[in-house]
């Protein structure tokens, strides 16, 4: 069985290293809050303009305002190494869902037709809830 994770494993880190450089989430978001603020107070955002640091990833079918995230096909476990695989073969419209850190906002895009996988591996640092490397094929 260790051989046949191994082997998995090694093929979603072959997955990566084909990746597109376009299909890899920004590594930060800078969010600027604007706030209706009641008559004589005055709004001071004391995190104005700081960058959130990328978080973690997802797959939707459709944008994702439709709300239907996907599950991942798989989850490869080696080691302290840790990827979840997506395959998108069925799905008609994949979008990608790029999370940050201390914001609700997110970044999301369609992906190309011709998708068929996405690996994320996730971050052993955060005990695996972040991801630090991604890739889509």
């Amino acid at each position: 069985m260790k051989t046949s994770s191994l082997a998995i494993f090694s093929l979603a880190a072959m997955a990566l290293s084909a990746k597109s450089a376009e299909l890899v989430c920004p590594s930060g978001l800078v969010v600027r809050q604007t706030a209706e603020t009641p008559t004589g107070w005055t709004a001071f955002d004391a995190a104005a303009e700081r960058e959130h640091p990328f978080h973690i990833a997802e797959i939707s079918e459709g944008p994702p305002q439709r709300r239907i995230l996907l599950m991942p096909t798989r989850e490869i476990k080696q080691g302290k190494n840790k990827a979840l695989v997506y395959d998108l073969g069925s799905i008609r419209q994949p979008w990608l869902i790029c999370s940050y850190t201390d914001t609700s906002l997110t970044l999301s895009r369609s992906l190309p037709a011709h998708t068929r996988r996405c690996t994320f591996v996730l971050d052993h640092a955060t005990n695996y809830a972040s991801v630090k490397q991604m890739g889509c094929e």
